[in-house]
Parts: structure tokens; sequence; C-alpha cells
């Protein structure tokens, strides 16, 4: 019990130091598979499956609307042979309309075992390149100063903090991004543009695993997400694997008002296909369909753990 209160007053404090930064409105791109790959959202969740994981996720939203946002990532992560130590690589791409990110995040982790889990710190820190294609915009007037000007690149530094516990069954997790909300151009102002600078987020993530006996696993989850000027946003989830071949799953995402179904085949031991569509069910139904989403993921047995440490998350 000890051990569960330290747990417990870390991860705490953790999310009061979040809660006390600010944000300036919501701008990390959207999944609605990041419960098997949470190092989008938290640094300390690296090495967490105790194997080299790498994933890449596809997700093309609105499909039907012009301009729409699709994004794709690629990350790779992995405890080292000294198991307090977890390093990782995250790569992603996003475009929204004319608007285009590119981010590049280096991963570093610290674990700590504690009883029958584990308590892991982590951080990642790298950059972010913002373009403007200017070939996109339907412009009134061609020779538009204002526009014309806008540099076609512009480069910031980005670094991201995470706290995650782990246990057999069950998980939490706090993360913020973009800490020091940095600017993309020393003359930018928050007056100028929405994207001038990059808003702090934060992340709060938890789940547990039930054997529900004949090879079935049920995994309820949540995610909380907030940020400024933008409305709180919380993920429930229920997936359900069978003899670790199938998952099947839905979710209810507030403040998007979304029903997302997932499915997940394991090809192999170490291969993992999944799916997901998002369902509207706000106003905006009446003009965008679903969200498409794909993940391939693969784990590589570098230290021959996973049998012994083998998880749902």
């Amino acid at each position: 019990m000890n051990a569960l209160r330290k747990i417990t007053i870390t991860i705490l404090t953790a999310i009061s130091m979040l809660a006390g930064l600010s944000a300036f409105g919501q701008q990390d791109a959207l999944f609605s598979q990041y419960m098997f790959n949470q190092l989008i959202l938290n640094p300390a969740y690296s090495g967490s499956r105790d194997v080299l994981t790498a994933t890449m996720v596809h997700r093309d939203q609105w499909s039907n609307i012009e301009g729409a946002p699709k994004t794709s990532t690629f990350s790779v992560q992995s405890p080292l042979r000294n198991e307090n130590v977890a390093l990782g690589l995250y790569i992603y791409n996003d475009q929204i309309g004319p608007l285009k990110n590119l981010g590049v995040m280096a991963n570093y982790a610290y674990r700590i075992r504690m009883n029958s889990g584990r308590l892991t710190f982590g951080i990642q820190g790298g950059f972010i390149q913002q373009g403007v294609d200017l070939n996109m915009l339907n412009m009134k007037d061609q020779f538009d100063y204002n526009v014309l000007n806008v540099p076609a690149t512009q480069f910031t530094p980005d670094v991201n903090f995470g706290v995650y516990y782990t246990a057999r069954n069950w998980y939490i997790g706090a993360s913020s991004k973009h800490l020091f909300e940095s600017l993309f151009s020393k003359e930018s102002s928050a007056d100028d543009s929405p994207y001038a600078i990059l808003a702090r987020h934060f992340y709060g993530t938890a789940g547990f695993i039930v054997d529900l006996g004949d090879d079935i696993v049920l995994k309820p989850s949540t995610m909380v997400s907030y940020t400024r000027n933008a409305p709180v946003s919380i993920d429930l989830n229920t997936n359900v694997y069978f003899k670790d071949k199938l998952m099947l799953g839905a979710s209810y995402r507030t403040g998007r008002n979304a029903v997302v179904l997932l499915a997940e085949v394991t090809i192999k031991e170490n291969l993992k296909l999944g799916y997901s569509y998002d369902i509207l069910i706000s106003e905006l139904a009446q003009h965008a369909v679903g969200s498409h989403e794909f993940m391939l993921s693969w784990d590589f047995d570098l230290y021959k753990r996973y049998q012994k440490s083998k998880r749902y998350f």
C-alpha cells in the first residue's frame, strides 16, 4: 500500500504541475488508435512493452472534405539492455489545407521498478517545421503582400514531458506536450495567427484488463485531453481481445462527438494490423463522412523479455 500511495502521489503531483501551465488552442493531430501506441501522447510510454516496437499510422480525417486533416506517423521505441533506460524516435507529418507540419522528436525514458509495477519518466525533444503551400490558396488578390510575405517554412524547437505507471493489469499516465509554447517566428505574436505559437496540451490516460476466460480479455480505458480555448475531450474505450489474434472495440469521444469502431488483427505474433473508423454524431455529419485510420505495428524481441511481460497496453 505504501508503494501504491507513492505512485499515486507522484502522478497526481505531475498532473498538478502540468495543469498549472497554460495553453492557447487545439493543434495536435487527432488519433483514434492512440491506446496501442501511447508514445504519440506520452514520452514516458517508451519501452513499456519490453520489446523494440516500430509503428506506422496514417489517418484520413473527414475524407470527403477538401483540405481536411491528413496525418502520417512513424515511431520506434525500445528499452536498452539496461532495463532502466528506454529510447525512442517519433516522426510525423500533418497537413490541414495549405498548412503542413513536420515533426521529429527523440525520446528518453527512465524506468523505476516498484514492486509489481514500473514507474517511468520520459522526455521528448526535437523540432517542428511548419510550412504553407501558397498554391493551395485561392486568393482574390494574387499579389497580396501579407500572404506572399509569409515564409515558406519555419522551424521551432519542441519539448514534451510525461510520467507513466504500469502494472500487470492496469496503467495510468499524464503528459504535457509543447512545454515551452515556442513561437514559429520571433516576429510572430499570439495575435498574428492561431498557428504562430505551439499551444501547450495536456493528456491523462488510464486503463485496465479483465480476463473473462476462454482466452477472452476485456480492456476498458480512457483518455482526457485539454488545452485552453478548446473543449475538454474525453475518450471512453472498450477493447475485447479474442485468443490474442483479434481485437474488436469501440470508443465514444466527447468534445468532438464521435463514435469510433476499432479492429486489430495479429498477422503473426510480432506483426499487427489495425483499422478504425470514426462516425460523426455532431452537426458536421451533415457535411462530412467519417475518418479512416490505419496502423501497422512490428515487435522485435531483442532481449527475450516478451513472454515474461506480455501486455495489452
